[in-house]
This record gives C-alpha cells, structure tokens and sequence, in this order.
C-alpha cells in the first residue's frame, strides 16, 4: 500500500481492535485539523460516535480563538516566533499563520477553533460539555508565551445521545 501510516499500522497493530468501541478518547492539540476541509469535522464525528457509546468521555485541548485574540489579530513571540490571524467572516472557520522558530522552517497555515463554536458543533452531534479543565502554567507575566498559554483550553465531553 502507497499509504505510509496504513502500512505501519497494519504491520504493528490490529486494525480491528483500533475499529471497535472505546469509553474515552483523547485529542491532543489536534481537534482543529478536523477543520481543514469542508465535512471534515462531520465526518471525524460520525467515525467517533460509531465507535463510542452513551457517557463516552471526549478529552480535548487546543488554543482557543476567543482567548488568544481580543482587539490583536498578531501575537509577537520571542524570536521572531508569532500567531497571526487570518481575517474571515463571522460565520467561517478561522485560520491561523504560526511561525515557531525552535520548531518551523517556514510558515505554517492551520485552522484555529473558538471554544464557544466548538462546544456548540459538539452539542449537535450529542456531546456536552463535562469538564473544563483550567490550567495554571505559573507563568511570569511578563512572559510572551503567556498569552498563548493562557488560551489553550482542555475541555471533556460527555456523550449523551
């Protein structure tokens, strides 16, 4: 198969067992990547609820658009490192241009994901929200990634129908 991450997964797991039912799922910055495409997030959901069942947990994080954008569409960082937002309509999907100096070699182009759309995209497809988890990175003020840090949020959802 030309499919790297299918060969690898068919040679070291059982695709079955990664196809059955599961109590808790985990996504790690990673939720806003299901936005990338039109339906995208429709149809990771409708893979997650074939595969979960009624008070599954959903545990999600990611850096929520509300909170790290205010009346600023840039956040400077060390470095020449930033976030900056790409302008859209009220009813679109946000993007992002992200440079990290320590990590990128050029500009990366990704979706960015607000709490408050998020949490009602979940409730259409049967989950609420259980828990948000409030993190305190002890981070001094004058820090330039506190702003970032402060904007990532971890939230677990309930599956309820």
């Amino acid at each position: 198969s030309s499919n790297i991450m299918k060969k690898h997964y068919s040679e070291n797991y059982e695709l079955s067992k990664m196809l059955s039912c599961y109590d808790y799922i985990v996504s790690l910055m990673s939720i806003h990547n299901c936005f990338r495409n039109k339906g995208g997030f429709d149809n990771f959901m409708e893979f997650v609820n074939k595969r979960t069942n009624i008070s599954s947990e959903f545990l999600v994080s990611f850096i929520d658009e509300d909170e790290l954008f205010d009346n600023n569409n840039i956040v400077k960082l060390p470095n020449g490192s930033y976030l900056r937002k790409i302008e859209s309509t009220k009813d679109e999907l946000s993007w992002i241009k992200m440079y990290y100096s320590w990590r990128h070699t050029e500009v990366v182009k990704e979706p960015i994901i607000s709490s408050t759309k998020l949490i009602k995209q979940m409730r259409q497809k049967g989950w609420e929200v259980k828990m948000e988890k409030i993190i305190d990175y002890n981070l001094d003020i004058s820090n330039p990634w506190n702003k970032v840090a402060n904007s990532t949020k971890i939230f677990i959802f309930d599956k309820v129908n």
